[in-house]
């Protein structure tokens, strides 16, 4: 693979130069990771999430921008390859750039390496553009401000992320949203989301269980006050399907799959 850090900036035909990429360093701190002393997988997703906002301000397309426009982004599908998760005082370094438009969606990547420039995750998201007021999509394309970088010459992760095919599982985890789960845009936070399917996956096992490789697909929001019923199952080969439905099992708001680390 190649290095996708390589530097670059693209400018408009305003004269404004945009970052084509973000790069952020961290150390793992202790309340981030979990009893095996590795970072916890929501907060992996918390920190996708954060860069994302943060890069997509400097792009002039992040949460100040679009509001003023009754538009919103809203995370639709992410999937992450992950080779190990960090340790607690580990340092790393988290990358992200956006990767263009795929019909209705907006894509971007992300790239996590230890201290030795060792790959730790990989991932691609799809974000939707929301119109506030009618909930419904907005083109993408439409409002890329002219200019934004493209970085056709990086690494395209998972260039595909389609739809996941139901499968028959038991809703048996509830989980009611409340008032320190909503987020920025008023819903159930996508990292909480995420945390919910790997506690229904620990559940089917009775023990700390790891993702390999997760695709989650975002169907639906959660709000303040209703319950989600969570469902999974684990196959031999350590595949896994998870989904949340609501309590009359009519309305779907994740779907996730992948593999898990040995267990």
């Amino acid at each position: 693979m190649q290095n996708p850090a390589a530097n670059g900036t693209q400018q408009n035909s305003n004269g404004k130069t945009y970052p084509a990429f973000l790069r952020e360093e961290h150390v793992i701190r202790a309340h981030e990771c979990g009893e095996n002393h590795l970072l916890k997988f929501h907060v992996l997703l918390d920190y996708l999430q954060d860069i994302a906002a943060t890069h997509a301000e400097l792009l002039d397309v992040g949460l100040s921008a679009l509001t003023e426009h009754g538009i919103l982004w809203v995370l639709s599908r992410l999937k992450l390859e992950i080779f190990r998760y960090p340790a607690c005082d580990e340092k790393i370094t988290l990358l992200t750039y956006p990767s263009g438009v795929n019909t209705l969606f907006a894509t971007r990547e992300y790239y996590m390496a230890d201290e030795k420039g060792e790959p730790l995750v990989k991932g691609t998201s799809f974000w939707l553009v929301i119109d506030g007021k009618s909930h419904r999509p907005v083109k993408a394309s439409a409002v890329l401000p002219p200019g934004m970088p493209i970085n056709e010459e990086k690494d395209r992760f998972f260039p595909e992320l389609g739809k996941i095919a139901r499968r028959t599982v038991v809703p048996d985890l509830p989980f009611t949203v409340r008032h320190g789960d909503i987020d920025m845009n008023c819903h159930l936070n996508n990292a909480l989301f995420a945390r919910n399917v790997l506690d229904c996956l620990c559940s089917k096992k009775g023990k700390n269980l790891a993702a390999r490789t997760i695709q989650l697909n975002f169907v639906g929001a959660g709000a303040l006050g209703e319950t989600l019923c969570f469902g999974s199952e684990i196959l031999e080969d350590g595949s896994f399907y998870s989904e949340a439905v609501s309590p009359d099992g009519k309305k779907l708001y994740i779907q996730a799959e992948g593999t898990l680390f040995p267990f």
